[in-house]
C-alpha cells in the first residue's frame, strides 16, 4: 500500500510532491547551504510551519476563554458552599 522506511527512529511513508523548477532550485540551494537532504529539509520547514500554527491556534483557543469567569464568585468558600449542597 505504502512504501515506507525508519528515519531517524520515526517510520515515514513515502510521498511525491510536485514543485515548480525555481522552487526546486531553491531547495536544492538551501538544504545544501544546510548540509542536508532536500527531503530532511522540507520535513524541517513543514514541522517548524505546523509548530508554529499550532502554537497560534492553542493562544487563539485559550484567548476565549479569558473573562470568562469575571462576573461568577469562584472563591473558596462559594466552591464549598455549592458542593456541600448537592
Amino acid at each position: 500500500m505504502y512504501n515506507s522506511g525508519v528515519y531517524e527512529g520515526v517510520v515515514m511513508v513515502r510521498t511525491q510532491i510536485y514543485f515548480d523548477e525555481i522552487l526546486l532550485d531553491e531547495l536544492k540551494q538551501q538544504s545544501t547551504r544546510l548540509g542536508v537532504s532536500v527531503s530532511a529539509y522540507i520535513r524541517e520547514v513543514l514541522k517548524k510551519d505546523l509548530s508554529i500554527k499550532k502554537d497560534s491556534n492553542i493562544k487563539q483557543n485559550l484567548a476565549e476563554f479569558v473573562g470568562i469567569w469575571k462576573e461568577k464568585n469562584i472563591s473558596e468558600e462559594e466552591i464549598k458552599k455549592q458542593a456541600w449542597e448537592r
